[in-house]
């Protein structure tokens, strides 16, 4: 094996050689004894070409220069080289593979082969022998031989007896090539009374002879040789066409097909037809496609060594779009912001803004962008638009949900129902609000007027058209609520203002006690369960095991719940010192009219407006809200 080794390594570091035969075959085959590997590995170029002669004078050898294939001798695999590991592999495949023989006559002799069982397969005897021998009328042998043979099963052929020889019986071998080289064929003919059989070192001897020198199948043919098939044509070489490489294409980490609706599926398997899906949001440093290199081609050759050449694939640059950028690999585009990709002309960018064309509804379903949303359209009833940008609306919002980080503009109006809101992180602008749940981060301004709503704004809620007024519902902001009319002139419909106070933590106070009073319900059952339990234990001396397991769990249920109202109550209390800091006085004020019977609450003090007041503004000092004359809102 050590031997094995070095000559390996000696005879991989020639990379060519020159070689020279009487032919062409031959100074191939010398060039594949050199370099020491199969004559389909190699490739050669002619230096001179040989000539015959006449008669016996003036003949020249042929010269070449021989290459080793390195495609092929990758296909192949090492011929030496982790040898065990694939002796391991084909026991795997043929573990069960019987142990055989075989007679072959050549040239007046007789050989026997028997070649050894695989896994647990069954041991060739010495009477198979003896019925293959007498298959092929050899009655006369050596019969120790045979035994010895039988025993060793070498898999070698073993001369074990002569026969009278008749040379013009013998097989015959003819070899065809298809027209385009691609295949070779062998036919062979049985032997006649006394012919000797064609061995497997013949057959590949006279495929040589025949040009033949790539893609010889030497297993099928060694095992044909033992198991001929004799006059029918069977495919001894196979040529290897070329395979143009692939030209480099664009991998998208994206659907491409924008008709393709991905619906969603809840946990009962219903699909919810709201949710559409039909944007594809990334994030900034999301990658959205990737270049596939180009791929080499892949050389074909025919039977008889002709080079079939092949031609790499194409090259191509990736296309880029705005918001985007290729990585430093040259092949990765990745998004630059937020927003939606998109892929236009070959190119691949992201769009910060996404345009609804028509209305938000049945064909559009749920909006879900991670950028601004434009809907050229109204917001139908059911649907929701939420947006990490701006959100604006060309038409109507009907009852539906809009969720912006930045500012929410509607052209038209808003009208809601219990449950459904809008919130904007910054300012929300409109034509009126109706019926809705409005929360904002800034500004809420409205041209003609809001109606049996709730409104909260961090700043300020102005209302500022001809026909601008507040009617009924609940209104908060941090500084000011400003209108040309507040309340109802009838004071059937109640009217509350609350300024001077951050809205969003007062909102959170009120969860606290909406919280606390759900608390307090469940500490209250829980201490009566346990009440009732004492009682019994108090009257018995002891409870039921089951009954004391349950006393248990009850008096840790109590104290879980105590510990957590106690908690509630420390936030409200920090909360509560935060609002009292606060430095906002707040102001309410009408333009026009103010009308009895609206609340007004600046500060958490009190006001009932008890008669009308015009061109008002009421403020606090020293605890109490007063009214003095109508403050235009600075900056306005």
């Amino acid at each position: 094996r050590s031997r094995i080794q070095d000559r390996l390594n000696t005879d991989r570091e020639i990379k060519s050689v020159d070689t020279t035969g009487a032919s062409l075959d031959a100074a191939v085959l010398e060039a594949a004894t050199v370099l020491g590997l199969p004559v389909r590995h190699i490739e050669y170029e002619v230096l001179e070409r040989g000539s015959a002669g006449f008669m016996g004078y003036g003949a020249k050898e042929w010269k070449i220069r021989a290459y080793i294939n390195e495609s092929e001798a990758d296909e192949d695999g090492e011929e030496y080289e982790e040898s065990d590991e694939t002796d391991e592999i084909e026991l795997e495949e043929e573990a069960f593979e019987d142990g055989d023989v075989f007679v072959q006559l050549r040239s007046g002799d007789v050989f026997l082969k028997v070649i050894p069982p695989v896994g647990k397969g069954k041991q060739a005897t010495e009477a198979m022998a003896q019925e293959a021998l007498g298959r092929r009328r050899v009655q006369t042998y050596n019969i120790e031989l045979v035994k010895k043979t039988v025993h060793e099963a070498a898999g070698a052929y073993v001369r074990v007896a002569g026969f009278p020889y008749n040379l013009a019986a013998d097989s015959f071998v003819r070899v065809d090539v298809s027209e385009d080289e691609m295949k070779a064929f062998i036919t062979v003919t049985p032997p006649g009374h006394g012919g000797g059989d064609v061995p497997y070192e013949n057959i590949m001897t006279l495929l040589r002879n025949n040009g033949i020198i790539y893609g010889i199948n030497e297993k099928f043919l060694e095992r044909f040789a033992d198991r001929p098939t004799y006059g029918q044509q069977v495919v001894a070489a196979e040529g290897k066409k070329p395979i143009n490489g692939m030209d480099a294409y664009m991998e998208y980490f994206f659907e491409v097909d924008p008709t393709k609706i991905n619906f969603r599926e809840n946990d009962k398997g219903d699909i919810n037809f709201k949710e559409l899906n039909i944007i594809q949001n990334v994030y900034a440093g999301q990658k959205l496609a990737k270049k596939i290199n180009a791929e080499n081609g892949q050389h074909g050759r025919t039977v008889t060594g002709k080079l079939l050449p092949a031609s790499d694939g194409k090259d191509m640059i990736p296309q880029v779009g705005k918001n985007a950028h290729l990585a430093k690999d040259n092949v990765t585009i990745v998004a630059d912001v937020n927003g939606q990709v998109v892929l236009s002309a070959g190119k691949v960018g992201v769009e910060e803004t996404f345009t609804v064309e028509g209305d938000v509804g049945i064909e559009t379903g749920n909006i879900i962008f991670l950028g601004s949303v434009i809907v050229t359209g109204s917001v139908h009833e059911g649907y929701s638009v939420k947006a990490t940008g701006n959100i604006e609306v060309m038409g109507l919002v009907d009852k539906a949900e809009l969720d912006a980080e930045g500012e929410i503009i509607v052209r038209l109006g808003i009208t809601g129902k219990p449950g459904v809101f809008v919130r904007a992180g910054r300012s929300i602008v409109a034509k009126f609000i109706e019926n809705a749940n409005v929360k904002s981060g800034g500004v809420v301004i409205v041209s003609d007027g809001i109606l049996n709503s709730t409104v909260s704004a961090q700043q300020r809620i102005l209302v500022q058209g001809k026909r601008a007024a507040i009617i009924g519902g609940k209104y908060r902001a941090g500084e000011e609520i400003q209108s040309k009319n507040i309340g109802s002139a009838s004071g059937n419909t109640e009217t509350i203002c609350e300024v001077g106070f951050d809205p969003e933590t007062s909102e959170q106070i009120e969860e606290l006690d909406r919280k606390t009073a759900e608390l307090q319900e469940e500490f209250d059952d829980v201490q009566r369960n346990i009440v009732t339990l004492e009682t019994i234990k108090k009257q018995r001396k002891e409870l039921p095991e089951d009954k004391e397991e349950y006393y248990q769990q009850l008096s840790q249920s109590r104290k879980a719940i105590a510990t957590e109202m106690a908690n509630i109550a420390t936030e409200r209390q920090e909360k509560e010192q935060y609002l009292a800091r606060l430095s906002k006085n707040g102001r309410v004020s009408a333009s026009g009219k103010c009308y009895s019977g609206t609340t007004i609450f600046i500060r958490g003090v009190k006001e009932v407006v008890r008669s009308e007041f015009k061109c008002v503004s009421f403020t606090l000092d020293n605890g109490l809200v007063r009214f003095n004359k109508f403050q235009e809102t600075a900056g306005k």
